[in-house]
Protein backbone atom coordinates (compact mmCIF):
# COMPACT_ATOMS: atom_id res chain seq x y z
CA UNK A 1 0.00 0.00 0.00
CA UNK A 2 3.18 2.52 0.84
CA UNK A 3 4.14 1.45 -2.52
CA UNK A 4 1.03 2.80 -3.87
CA UNK A 5 0.69 5.46 -2.39
CA UNK A 6 1.56 7.70 -5.51
CA UNK A 7 -1.62 6.69 -7.25
CA UNK A 8 -3.20 9.30 -4.94
CA UNK A 9 -4.27 12.46 -6.84
CA UNK A 10 -4.54 16.31 -5.25
CA UNK A 11 -7.94 16.00 -4.24
CA UNK A 12 -7.75 12.39 -2.58
CA UNK A 13 -7.94 12.15 1.23
CA UNK A 14 -7.32 8.96 3.47
CA UNK A 15 -8.16 7.90 7.10
CA UNK A 16 -6.63 4.95 8.89
CA UNK A 17 -9.03 3.25 11.71
CA UNK A 18 -7.70 -0.16 13.74
CA UNK A 19 -9.63 -2.37 15.51
CA UNK A 20 -8.30 -4.90 18.07
CA UNK A 21 -10.99 -7.16 18.88
CA UNK A 22 -12.12 -4.62 21.61
CA UNK A 23 -11.89 -0.97 20.37
CA UNK A 24 -11.43 1.73 17.79
CA UNK A 25 -8.29 3.53 17.29
CA UNK A 26 -8.15 6.64 15.08
CA UNK A 27 -4.69 6.32 13.73
CA UNK A 28 -4.95 9.19 10.83
CA UNK A 29 -7.44 11.69 10.46
CA UNK A 30 -8.21 12.66 6.82
CA UNK A 31 -5.01 13.59 5.41
CA UNK A 32 -4.10 14.16 1.75
CA UNK A 33 -0.23 14.40 2.75
CA UNK A 34 1.76 11.56 2.04
CA UNK A 35 4.17 11.36 4.76
CA UNK A 36 1.21 11.62 6.95
CA UNK A 37 -0.21 8.64 5.69
CA UNK A 38 3.19 6.73 5.21
CA UNK A 39 3.85 7.50 9.30
CA UNK A 40 -0.25 6.07 9.88
CA UNK A 41 0.40 2.79 7.69
CA UNK A 42 3.76 2.33 9.94
CA UNK A 43 1.88 2.97 13.22
CA UNK A 44 -0.64 0.42 11.93
CA UNK A 45 1.90 -2.33 11.29
CA UNK A 46 3.46 -1.84 14.86
CA UNK A 47 0.53 -2.48 16.43
CA UNK A 48 -0.12 -5.70 18.45
CA UNK A 49 -2.12 -8.37 16.77
CA UNK A 50 -3.71 -10.11 19.56
CA UNK A 51 -4.00 -12.93 17.92
CA UNK A 52 -4.47 -15.50 20.73
CA UNK A 53 -6.75 -13.43 22.70
CA UNK A 54 -9.01 -13.31 19.57
CA UNK A 55 -8.71 -17.17 19.05
CA UNK A 56 -9.50 -17.68 23.11
CA UNK A 57 -11.80 -14.91 23.91
CA UNK A 58 -14.02 -12.35 23.07
CA UNK A 59 -16.67 -14.71 22.41
CA UNK A 60 -16.91 -18.54 21.93
CA UNK A 61 -17.96 -18.42 18.06
CA UNK A 62 -16.36 -17.05 15.11
CA UNK A 63 -19.36 -15.50 14.39
CA UNK A 64 -19.30 -13.53 17.66
CA UNK A 65 -16.02 -11.86 16.85
CA UNK A 66 -16.95 -11.49 13.40
CA UNK A 67 -19.83 -9.35 14.75
CA UNK A 68 -17.84 -7.34 16.78
CA UNK A 69 -15.46 -6.50 13.77
CA UNK A 70 -18.46 -5.84 11.21
CA UNK A 71 -19.73 -2.98 14.11
CA UNK A 72 -16.59 -1.67 14.32
CA UNK A 73 -16.40 -1.09 10.52
CA UNK A 74 -19.70 0.18 10.32
CA UNK A 75 -19.20 2.73 13.37
CA UNK A 76 -16.08 3.81 11.66
CA UNK A 77 -17.84 4.57 8.28
CA UNK A 78 -20.46 6.24 10.35
CA UNK A 79 -18.50 8.32 12.53
CA UNK A 80 -16.77 9.53 8.89
CA UNK A 81 -20.10 9.91 7.29
CA UNK A 82 -19.65 13.64 6.56
CA UNK A 83 -16.70 13.05 3.66
CA UNK A 84 -16.95 14.87 1.05
CA UNK A 85 -17.00 12.95 -2.70
CA UNK A 86 -17.32 9.08 -3.83
CA UNK A 87 -16.06 7.70 -0.73
CA UNK A 88 -14.67 4.26 0.15
CA UNK A 89 -13.49 1.87 2.43
CA UNK A 90 -10.67 -0.33 1.98
CA UNK A 91 -10.91 -4.03 4.55
CA UNK A 92 -8.02 -5.22 5.79
CA UNK A 93 -9.82 -8.29 6.88
CA UNK A 94 -8.55 -12.15 7.79
CA UNK A 95 -10.73 -14.58 9.61
CA UNK A 96 -14.46 -13.30 9.40
CA UNK A 97 -16.95 -15.49 9.53
CA UNK A 98 -18.06 -17.68 6.82
CA UNK A 99 -21.29 -19.42 6.05
CA UNK A 100 -19.58 -22.71 6.80
CA UNK A 101 -19.31 -20.98 10.38
CA UNK A 102 -22.47 -20.46 11.02
CA UNK A 103 -24.01 -23.88 9.05
CA UNK A 104 -27.36 -24.91 9.57
CA UNK A 105 -29.93 -27.22 7.51
CA UNK A 106 -32.17 -24.61 7.11
CA UNK A 107 -29.86 -21.16 6.42
CA UNK A 108 -26.66 -23.32 4.52
CA UNK A 109 -28.33 -26.26 3.06
CA UNK A 110 -27.24 -25.09 -0.74
CA UNK A 111 -25.79 -22.42 -2.08
CA UNK A 112 -28.08 -20.57 -3.40
CA UNK A 113 -29.29 -19.57 0.14
CA UNK A 114 -26.01 -18.55 1.20
CA UNK A 115 -26.68 -15.14 0.29
CA UNK A 116 -29.29 -15.04 2.94
CA UNK A 117 -27.30 -16.15 5.64
CA UNK A 118 -24.03 -13.89 4.87
CA UNK A 119 -26.65 -11.02 4.79
CA UNK A 120 -27.70 -11.88 8.47
CA UNK A 121 -24.11 -11.63 9.49
CA UNK A 122 -22.91 -8.61 7.18
CA UNK A 123 -26.11 -6.50 6.68
CA UNK A 124 -24.77 -3.81 9.42
CA UNK A 125 -21.89 -3.09 8.04
CA UNK A 126 -23.67 -2.79 4.28
CA UNK A 127 -26.87 -0.91 5.61
CA UNK A 128 -24.16 1.34 7.07
CA UNK A 129 -21.79 1.68 4.12
CA UNK A 130 -25.15 2.16 1.37
CA UNK A 131 -26.88 4.39 4.09
CA UNK A 132 -23.96 6.73 3.99
CA UNK A 133 -22.03 6.54 0.88
CA UNK A 134 -19.53 4.07 0.80
CA UNK A 135 -18.35 1.47 -1.60
CA UNK A 136 -16.51 -1.65 0.21
CA UNK A 137 -13.23 -2.91 -1.52
CA UNK A 138 -12.60 -6.15 0.96
CA UNK A 139 -8.92 -7.40 0.75
CA UNK A 140 -8.19 -10.81 0.42
CA UNK A 141 -5.18 -10.29 3.43
CA UNK A 142 -3.83 -14.34 4.01
CA UNK A 143 -3.83 -14.07 -0.31
CA UNK A 144 -4.12 -17.16 -2.44
CA UNK A 145 -3.96 -20.85 -0.67
CA UNK A 146 -5.26 -23.07 -3.15
CA UNK A 147 -8.28 -23.15 -6.00
CA UNK A 148 -10.94 -21.58 -4.95
CA UNK A 149 -14.76 -22.45 -5.88
CA UNK A 150 -17.09 -20.60 -7.67
CA UNK A 151 -19.07 -17.85 -6.34
CA UNK A 152 -22.09 -17.75 -4.88
CA UNK A 153 -24.56 -16.70 -7.82
CA UNK A 154 -25.42 -12.94 -8.45
CA UNK A 155 -22.28 -12.20 -6.43
CA UNK A 156 -19.95 -11.59 -9.22
CA UNK A 157 -16.36 -12.82 -10.60
CA UNK A 158 -14.56 -9.73 -10.19
CA UNK A 159 -11.03 -9.43 -9.61
CA UNK A 160 -11.27 -13.51 -8.52
CA UNK A 161 -9.21 -15.97 -10.30
CA UNK A 162 -10.62 -18.98 -12.16
CA UNK A 163 -12.52 -20.99 -10.31
CA UNK A 164 -13.13 -24.93 -10.01
CA UNK A 165 -15.41 -26.78 -7.90
CA UNK A 166 -14.82 -29.46 -6.04
CA UNK A 167 -17.01 -32.66 -5.64
CA UNK A 168 -18.10 -35.58 -2.87
CA UNK A 169 -20.78 -38.48 -4.81
CA UNK A 170 -21.82 -35.75 -7.47
CA UNK A 171 -22.75 -32.98 -4.66
CA UNK A 172 -20.42 -29.76 -4.79
CA UNK A 173 -18.44 -29.05 -2.14
CA UNK A 174 -18.50 -25.21 -1.42
CA UNK A 175 -19.33 -25.42 1.75
CA UNK A 176 -16.05 -27.54 2.76
CA UNK A 177 -13.26 -25.07 1.15
CA UNK A 178 -12.47 -22.49 3.96
CA UNK A 179 -10.69 -20.19 1.09
CA UNK A 180 -14.09 -20.15 -1.10
CA UNK A 181 -16.09 -19.47 1.25
CA UNK A 182 -14.23 -16.68 2.87
CA UNK A 183 -14.00 -15.02 -1.07
CA UNK A 184 -17.71 -15.57 -1.18
CA UNK A 185 -17.64 -13.00 2.32
CA UNK A 186 -15.26 -10.84 0.31
CA UNK A 187 -17.38 -10.69 -2.61
CA UNK A 188 -21.11 -10.47 -1.44
CA UNK A 189 -19.42 -7.29 0.76
CA UNK A 190 -18.47 -5.45 -2.54
CA UNK A 191 -21.27 -6.75 -4.59
CA UNK A 192 -23.67 -5.17 -1.99
CA UNK A 193 -22.15 -1.76 -2.10
CA UNK A 194 -21.00 -1.42 -5.83
CA UNK A 195 -16.98 -1.97 -4.87
CA UNK A 196 -14.71 -4.65 -6.09
CA UNK A 197 -13.47 -7.78 -4.07
CA UNK A 198 -9.42 -7.83 -3.81
CA UNK A 199 -8.79 -11.69 -4.06
CA UNK A 200 -5.42 -13.26 -4.09
CA UNK A 201 -2.73 -11.30 -6.10
CA UNK A 202 -5.31 -8.35 -6.14
CA UNK A 203 -4.44 -7.83 -2.66
CA UNK A 204 -0.87 -6.71 -3.39
CA UNK A 205 -2.26 -4.09 -5.28
CA UNK A 206 -5.16 -3.02 -3.98
CA UNK A 207 -5.08 0.40 -3.29
CA UNK A 208 -3.47 0.93 -7.01
CA UNK A 209 -6.56 -1.33 -8.40
CA UNK A 210 -9.20 1.22 -5.85
CA UNK A 211 -7.80 4.08 -6.69
CA UNK A 212 -7.68 3.04 -10.78
CA UNK A 213 -11.43 2.11 -10.10
CA UNK A 214 -12.97 5.27 -8.50
CA UNK A 215 -10.85 7.44 -11.40
CA UNK A 216 -13.75 7.40 -13.67
CA UNK A 217 -18.03 7.01 -12.88
CA UNK A 218 -21.05 8.90 -13.14
CA UNK A 219 -22.56 10.15 -9.82
CA UNK A 220 -26.64 9.05 -10.23
CA UNK A 221 -28.49 10.57 -7.26
CA UNK A 222 -32.46 10.68 -6.58
CA UNK A 223 -34.43 12.07 -3.90
CA UNK A 224 -36.60 9.17 -2.46
CA UNK A 225 -39.63 9.74 -0.83
CA UNK A 226 -39.14 9.17 3.18
CA UNK A 227 -41.07 7.51 5.19
CA UNK A 228 -38.10 6.77 8.25
CA UNK A 229 -39.07 3.39 8.74
CA UNK A 230 -35.64 1.72 8.61
CA UNK A 231 -36.80 -0.74 5.89
CA UNK A 232 -34.31 -1.13 2.73
CA UNK A 233 -35.14 -0.50 -0.88
CA UNK A 234 -33.59 -1.83 -4.09
CA UNK A 235 -31.76 0.31 -5.85
CA UNK A 236 -31.75 -0.93 -9.91
CA UNK A 237 -30.04 0.60 -12.78
CA UNK A 238 -30.68 -0.04 -16.56
CA UNK A 239 -28.78 0.91 -19.39
CA UNK A 240 -31.71 0.54 -22.53
CA UNK A 241 -30.17 0.15 -25.63
CA UNK A 242 -26.37 -0.64 -24.43
CA UNK A 243 -25.95 -4.23 -24.18
CA UNK A 244 -22.23 -4.12 -24.39
CA UNK A 245 -22.20 -1.90 -21.10
CA UNK A 246 -22.04 -3.13 -17.83
CA UNK A 247 -24.03 -1.35 -14.37
CA UNK A 248 -22.66 -2.09 -11.10
CA UNK A 249 -24.14 -0.05 -8.13
CA UNK A 250 -25.04 -0.58 -4.70
CA UNK A 251 -27.42 -2.80 -3.95
CA UNK A 252 -30.29 -0.79 -2.00
CA UNK A 253 -30.79 1.93 0.39
CA UNK A 254 -32.49 2.12 4.10
CA UNK A 255 -34.83 4.58 4.60
CA UNK A 256 -33.01 5.12 8.25
CA UNK A 257 -35.43 6.74 10.87
CA UNK A 258 -34.33 9.55 13.33
CA UNK A 259 -33.94 7.19 16.05
CA UNK A 260 -32.05 4.63 14.01
CA UNK A 261 -29.86 7.85 13.18
CA UNK A 262 -29.39 8.82 16.63
CA UNK A 263 -28.32 5.23 17.69
CA UNK A 264 -25.72 5.40 14.77
CA UNK A 265 -23.95 9.29 16.18
CA UNK A 266 -23.93 8.19 19.71
CA UNK A 267 -22.62 4.33 18.61
CA UNK A 268 -19.34 5.90 16.84
CA UNK A 269 -19.02 8.09 19.48
CA UNK A 270 -17.78 5.15 21.67
CA UNK A 271 -15.71 3.69 19.34
CA UNK A 272 -13.96 6.35 17.72
CA UNK A 273 -13.75 8.92 20.72
CA UNK A 274 -15.45 12.20 20.63
CA UNK A 275 -18.72 13.39 21.41
CA UNK A 276 -21.73 13.12 18.75
CA UNK A 277 -23.32 16.57 20.37
CA UNK A 278 -22.38 19.41 22.37
CA UNK A 279 -20.81 18.19 25.81
CA UNK A 280 -23.10 20.27 28.25
CA UNK A 281 -24.75 17.35 29.44
CA UNK A 282 -23.86 15.95 32.87
CA UNK A 283 -24.45 12.13 34.31
CA UNK A 284 -23.86 11.19 37.51
CA UNK A 285 -24.23 7.43 39.34
CA UNK A 286 -24.82 6.59 42.72
CA UNK A 287 -24.17 3.43 44.86
CA UNK A 288 -24.79 0.15 42.52
CA UNK A 289 -27.43 -2.64 43.86
CA UNK A 290 -26.98 -6.00 43.24
CA UNK A 291 -29.63 -6.72 40.45
CA UNK A 292 -29.27 -10.97 39.94
CA UNK A 293 -26.33 -13.11 38.58
CA UNK A 294 -23.49 -10.77 38.34
CA UNK A 295 -25.66 -7.67 37.20
CA UNK A 296 -25.99 -3.99 38.81
CA UNK A 297 -28.61 -1.53 39.14
CA UNK A 298 -27.16 1.41 39.21
CA UNK A 299 -28.85 5.13 39.74
CA UNK A 300 -28.05 7.57 37.79
CA UNK A 301 -28.97 11.35 37.44
CA UNK A 302 -29.13 13.20 34.25
CA UNK A 303 -28.81 17.26 34.34
CA UNK A 304 -29.79 19.15 31.31
CA UNK A 305 -29.12 23.06 30.79
CA UNK A 306 -32.79 24.47 29.57
CA UNK A 307 -30.24 27.09 28.36
CA UNK A 308 -29.80 24.14 25.37
CA UNK A 309 -32.95 22.86 24.53
CA UNK A 310 -35.92 24.76 23.63
CA UNK A 311 -39.64 24.59 25.60
CA UNK A 312 -42.78 25.91 23.81
CA UNK A 313 -45.87 26.35 26.06
CA UNK A 314 -48.15 24.03 26.44
CA UNK A 315 -51.63 24.26 28.13
CA UNK A 316 -50.10 26.70 30.91
CA UNK A 317 -46.84 24.78 31.18
CA UNK A 318 -43.50 24.88 29.26
CA UNK A 319 -42.53 21.68 27.62
CA UNK A 320 -40.62 19.70 25.91
CA UNK A 321 -41.00 15.99 25.19
CA UNK A 322 -36.82 15.00 25.21
CA UNK A 323 -34.85 11.66 24.03
CA UNK A 324 -32.45 10.08 26.15
CA UNK A 325 -29.80 7.61 25.15
CA UNK A 326 -27.01 6.01 26.54
CA UNK A 327 -24.83 3.40 24.87
CA UNK A 328 -21.95 1.22 27.10
CA UNK A 329 -19.12 -0.83 25.92
CA UNK A 330 -16.96 -2.98 28.53
CA UNK A 331 -12.93 -3.82 27.79
CA UNK A 332 -13.61 -6.48 25.75
CA UNK A 333 -15.89 -4.75 23.06
CA UNK A 334 -19.79 -6.09 24.54
CA UNK A 335 -21.81 -2.93 23.75
CA UNK A 336 -24.88 -2.63 25.54
CA UNK A 337 -27.49 -0.23 24.41
CA UNK A 338 -30.51 0.17 26.62
CA UNK A 339 -33.46 1.63 24.94
CA UNK A 340 -33.88 5.21 24.62
CA UNK A 341 -36.33 6.73 26.85
CA UNK A 342 -38.81 10.07 26.48
CA UNK A 343 -38.30 12.34 28.77
CA UNK A 344 -41.24 15.00 29.29
CA UNK A 345 -40.36 18.51 30.58
CA UNK A 346 -43.33 19.82 31.98
CA UNK A 347 -42.56 23.09 34.40
CA UNK A 348 -45.14 25.78 35.34
CA UNK A 349 -43.27 28.98 34.42
CA UNK A 350 -40.56 29.77 31.45
CA UNK A 351 -37.41 28.63 32.17
CA UNK A 352 -35.08 31.64 33.49
CA UNK A 353 -30.96 31.59 32.04
CA UNK A 354 -28.69 29.03 34.20
CA UNK A 355 -31.93 26.58 35.03
CA UNK A 356 -31.26 23.29 34.93
CA UNK A 357 -33.62 19.98 34.57
CA UNK A 358 -32.90 16.82 37.00
CA UNK A 359 -34.19 13.18 36.08
CA UNK A 360 -33.57 10.03 37.82
CA UNK A 361 -33.46 6.43 36.71
CA UNK A 362 -31.70 3.05 36.89
CA UNK A 363 -29.21 2.07 34.72
CA UNK A 364 -28.91 -2.19 34.32
CA UNK A 365 -25.28 -3.22 34.00
CA UNK A 366 -22.88 -6.13 34.34
CA UNK A 367 -20.41 -6.48 37.10
CA UNK A 368 -17.75 -4.80 35.43
CA UNK A 369 -15.93 -1.40 34.16
CA UNK A 370 -17.92 0.23 30.89
CA UNK A 371 -17.23 3.33 28.89
CA UNK A 372 -20.47 5.12 28.06
CA UNK A 373 -21.95 7.74 25.60
CA UNK A 374 -24.90 9.14 26.96
CA UNK A 375 -26.69 11.91 24.38
CA UNK A 376 -30.16 14.23 25.13
CA UNK A 377 -31.86 14.88 21.38
CA UNK A 378 -34.35 17.72 21.08
CA UNK A 379 -36.79 17.18 18.77
CA UNK A 380 -37.86 21.03 18.07
CA UNK A 381 -34.57 21.90 17.47
CA UNK A 382 -32.74 19.01 16.19
CA UNK A 383 -29.48 19.75 18.59
CA UNK A 384 -27.87 16.78 20.76
CA UNK A 385 -26.36 17.21 24.31
CA UNK A 386 -23.90 14.48 25.58
CA UNK A 387 -21.10 13.40 27.71
CA UNK A 388 -18.81 10.56 28.14
CA UNK A 389 -17.18 8.72 31.07
CA UNK A 390 -16.94 5.79 32.91
CA UNK A 391 -19.45 3.22 35.13
CA UNK A 392 -18.93 0.42 36.92
CA UNK A 393 -18.84 -1.40 40.59
CA UNK A 394 -15.58 0.65 41.31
Amino acid sequence: MEEDLVRLGPADRVAVVAHNGRELALITDWTGDRADIETGLLEARKRKTHGLEFIHGMGSERGDKTRRSVMAAAGAMRSFANAPGRKVMLLLIEGWATVGDTWSFRSAYAAASAGATLDRLYSPLVNAANLVGYSLYPIDLPGFEGPPGPPISGFGTAHAAPVFAGSIGGYATWWAMPERRFHNVLQFLAHETGGLPMINSFSKKALAETAEDTRSYYWLGFAPPRNEDDRLHDIEVRLPGHPDLRVRTREHYLDMSKATELGMLVEGALLLGGSPGAESLEVSFGEPRKAGFRRLDVPMKVTVRLDDVVLLPVDGQWANDLEFRIRLMNKWGDQAAPPAAKVQVRIPNEPMPGDLYVFETDLTIRTREHRFVAAVYDPLTGDLLSTRGTVGPR
